[in-house]
């Protein structure tokens, strides 16, 4: 199993593509103080083909999330100057944007309460980075939003689009 670390040896762009509904990648929000955990993690997240912002703090994480508009905030839970939890009152909730808590202990308390306000997910770090990934496409899966269409392989002129199941030559539908 690897480490989220090991994820930033790779390249930044993702072999997935992952694509929001608009056919842009999907953009996720990472909110740590820590620069390690915030640099692992969104290098992972953009490897696999995520738009990525980061964030340090409580209100800078709430004026990226206003410029940035993310499908899902990864969120510590202990920041220098707002709590986790009071970012996720002030930016989760009112938009609904898919939440993950991302925690330094492992105390069920915290994924119990992260739950009981509308968290979506609980992680504790350090993580695998297949676990992050699997747990950040099952949060948008459920949100709607998650593993949104790939964009369709295009070649020269040849186009197979896997969600539509279609192949186009030239524009043209093939049968």
């Amino acid at each position: 199993m690897g480490s989220v670390a090991a994820a930033a040896a790779r390249p930044a762009a993702g072999p997935d593509g992952v694509r929001a509904a608009d056919g842009g990648p999907v953009r996720v929000l990472v909110v740590d103080d820590e620069a390690a955990v915030t640099t692992l993690v969104a290098t992972a997240l953009r490897y696999e083909g995520f738009e990525v912002r980061t964030a340090a703090g409580g209100a800078e994480a709430m004026a990226e999330a206003r410029r940035f508009a993310p499908a899902l905030v990864l969120l510590d839970l202990m920041l220098p100057d707002l709590d986790g939890w009071e970012v996720f009152r002030r930016v989760s909730r009112p938009r609904a944007v898919p939440t993950i808590f991302l925690a330094a202990r492992d105390t069920p308390a915290d994924a119990v309460r992260g739950r009981g306000l509308g968290a979506d997910a609980c992680i504790t770090t350090p993580v695998s980075r297949e676990e992050l990934v699997a747990r950040v496409r099952a949060v948008l899966r459920r949100a709607g939003g998650g593993d949104a269409p790939r964009a369709p392989l295009r070649v020269g002129g040849l186009e197979i689009d896997d969600d539509a199941r279609a192949v186009r030559v030239a524009g043209e539908e093939s049968a």
